[in-house]
């Protein structure tokens, strides 16, 4: 959810994909603070956006459209039409990072339907998953620019971030500002996370 505190300009934020819908948490929280913002959600399991509605309490706003379709086929489709995305959300969870993200072409895909300012973030577990942590990490690593990571030690989920930008633009003189602004609307503390990106590349 860090993702957007990176647009220092609120008004170049305007494409959001989101691969992986679940509950829905991702997307109920681009609904509820970037609602006059495109978001793209797509998801293999169509029925997860009826459940999210039905049982998690998300209200897609008009701004929202669903996708019922394989991830790599999407970006594949997406790539050939020349689309792009400000901000990429992979969550895409099959007891642990689904094995399509283990490819180098998924997140080459990625990388060229990322806006040149965008960024990407996928949901990764290292402990267990330490093996395809390390694939991840080193396919991010082939196809970005920048990468980088914030991690809770605790349960060991990782955010990975992938962009084009160059780290430092990215590290924009307000972002501390935007999340202590954020960290008042929602009841995260968006400033640790802040304070716990670590530089990959």
């Amino acid at each position: 959810l860090v993702a957007p505190l990176f647009f220092s300009k609120y008004e170049d934020l305007n494409n959001i994909l989101i691969i992986g819908h679940g509950g829905g948490t991702i997307a109920k929280y681009y609904s509820d603070f970037y609602k006059e913002k495109r978001k793209v959600v797509v998801d293999i399991r169509p029925k997860l956006f009826d459940i999210s509605r039905q049982f998690f309490s998300y209200v897609p706003d008009e701004n929202t459209s669903f996708v019922p379709s394989d991830a790599s086929i999407f970006i594949n489709k997406a790539r050939t039409e020349k689309d792009k995305y400000d901000i990429i959300n992979v969550d895409i969870f099959f007891d642990g990072p689904s094995d399509i993200q283990l490819t180098h072409y998924f997140w080459d895909n990625i990388s060229n339907i990322l806006s040149y300012g965008g960024i990407s973030v996928s949901n990764v577990w290292r402990g267990e998953h330490i093996e395809k942590y390390n694939k991840i990490l080193e396919n991010h690593k082939s196809v970005f620019k920048t990468v980088f990571e914030i991690a809770n030690s605790d349960t060991m989920q990782v955010a990975m971030f992938g962009s084009n930008y160059p780290f430092e633009m990215l590290m924009h003189p307000d972002l501390y500002t935007k999340s202590i602004e954020m960290s008042g609307l929602t009841a995260l503390d968006f400033r640790t996370h802040v304070s716990n990106i670590r530089r990959l590349k």
